[in-house]
């Protein structure tokens, strides 16, 4: 198709999507996509996944990370991973007009389909692009529209079947808990077709097959993530804590997504929705069920849901408006008015609008200035802005782990004493806690690292600012590596020293 022979309709989308892009281009590097870029980057280095570097996400997060850490190489360290994750959606989007043309012709309701995805996965996220919810949210679109087919008795090639279900399979193992999203999407699938149908439906089949040759994989590649990983996840995480329930279900999140869905299935008993809706609101109750799982109130836990029940509101609207015999008029106005509603209630416009680049804005001058390229040992119980700022400065992370996560747990049963922190005796530290600590000594050895910020972390620690670099200092190895260090600043609780005396900042 040639520029000229787009319709307005498709002119408008096409514009959608180019301003909302780059809106989302120039909103800083989300903290735990850059965390997770900076760990693939290593991988791709060298070091060892679950050994040399500790976390507790799933391989397929590293493994999804290692294209825009490969490329971040290719164009000399510059950060590439929103624009992978652009032109993920892009091609999410146009998989999915594709893929759903059999139940939705050219025209009217293709338009609205592609707009409100542009919407979904571009417009809304915010500082939550990049997410693993996003990125789900993503990968798991042209599956979607896939669902939406089938469950209306048409079906696909299975060439089609088995790439799109292995697409959406990388999207559903990010989390273990997004195995819910297609758990429900199949039963709703299920029940539209019937079941003796459905067992001739290879998509379910290519979804388990996909799931235990990735847990094999796992098992024979990564041994540590079931060995190591898990049990200290289980002995700090509280991912299995149900007394957190009803907080999370009372909480800041779950009740206005309840209600809304709650509002969309009544209004889908009135009126008869196309399949997309269904399907867009069964994949909207199985994120919740995949935010509520994870025992959180956090906001992006349910980035998911959220972008799928706006999702089929737009859908919802169209599913109307597609019935009116004034339709011709409507169109361009109900495009349009998905425009206002875009810049409206989207995230990615609000925050490039309101800049919030903040921590970040404050470290990465000092971090470029002093040590560009270079490794840096950050010390501090928070991922961000550790991981923003040193993927745009090109600097690794010299330490085994994202942060210092487990500390507060470690401390949790223990009380300050005039302002200060009893640390545990090393010697009879646990094994968790002594592998913390001589795996920061060993990378600290081993990396040399520029520069050492440490931050002045209360929360947590009951009030109390831990002093992480007496914590290390009790080690022989970081020790003798400490009498390289010379303070060089305090900024924002956070002391930053400096290798050598390789560096000064400006007095100004």
């Amino acid at each position: 198709m040639r520029w000229r022979d787009l319709t307005g309709p498709q002119s408008i989308c096409l514009g959608f999507f180019a301003i909302s892009a780059g809106a989302a281009l120039r909103i800083p590097l989300n903290q735990d996509a850059g965390a997770i870029l900076q760990f693939s980057g290593r991988w791709l280095g060298g070091e060892r996944l679950y050994l040399d570097l500790f976390d507790i996400n799933p391989p397929m997060n590293f493994m999804l990370s290692l294209i825009p850490a490969a490329a971040s190489r290719i164009v000399g360290g510059a950060v590439v991973f929103p624009e992978f994750v652009v032109l993920l959606a892009a091609i999410a989007i146009l998989l999915a007009a594709r893929l759903t043309r059999p139940i939705l012709p050219e025209a009217p309701g293709r338009e609205l389909l592609v707009g409100a995805a542009i919407f979904a996965l571009l417009a809304y996220p915010g500082d939550e692009f990049g997410q693993r919810e996003h990125l789900l949210a993503i990968l798991a679109l042209p599956y979607l529209g896939l669902a939406a087919v089938r469950s209306d008795g048409k079906g696909g090639g299975s060439g089609t079947i088995i790439g799109v279900a292995l697409l959406a399979f990388i999207g559903f193992a990010l989390k273990p808990y997004f195995a819910l999203v297609p758990l429900v999407v199949e039963i709703v699938v299920a029940w539209r077709i019937g079941i003796a149908r459905y067992r001739r439906d290879p998509t379910v089949y290519v979804l388990i097959a996909a799931g235990l040759l990735y847990l094999g994989a796992t098992a024979l590649f990564w041994p540590a993530y079931f060995t190591i990983v898990m049990p200290t996840v289980g002995r700090y995480y509280h991912s299995l804590d149900l007394s957190l329930l009803p907080k999370v279900l009372a909480g800041q999140q779950m009740p206005p997504l309840a209600i809304g869905l709650v509002i969309l299935l009544l209004l889908r008993r009135r009126f008869a929705v196309h399949p997309i809706v269904n399907i867009t609101l069964a994949a909207a109750i199985g994120a919740i069920l995949a935010a509520i799982c994870q025992l959180k109130d956090w906001d992006y836990h349910f980035l998911t849901a959220r972008m799928a029940v706006y999702a089929a509101a737009i859908g919802m609207l169209a599913s109307v408006m597609v019935r009116e015999t004034a339709w011709d008029v409507s169109r361009r106005t109900a495009i349009m008015s998905l425009g206002v509603l875009t810049v409206l209630m989207g995230k990615t416009f609000r925050e490039e609008l309101w800049p919030y680049w903040g921590a970040t804005r404050t470290f990465l001058p000092i971090i470029d200035r002093c040590a560009h390229g270079q490794p840096v040992l950050w010390l501090t119980q928070y991922i961000g802005p550790t991981s923003p700022v040193l993927s745009y400065s090109d600097s690794t992370l010299a330490m085994p782990y994202m942060s210092m996560w487990m500390l507060p747990d470690i401390y949790a049963n223990d009380r300050p004493v005039d302002g200060t922190l009893a640390l545990h005796p090393i010697d009879t530290a646990s094994e968790d806690e002594r592998r913390l600590i001589d795996g920061i000594a060993r990378d600290t050895a081993r990396f040399h690292p520029r520069l050492i910020l440490a931050a002045r972390d209360d929360i947590g620690y009951h009030g109390a600012n831990f002093d992480y670099i007496a914590y290390l200092r009790r080690d022989p190895s970081f020790e003798a590596e400490w009498r390289h260090y010379t303070k060089l600043s305090t900024i924002s609780d956070t002391d930053i020293f400096v290798r050598d005396e390789a560096c000064q900042l400006d007095d100004r």
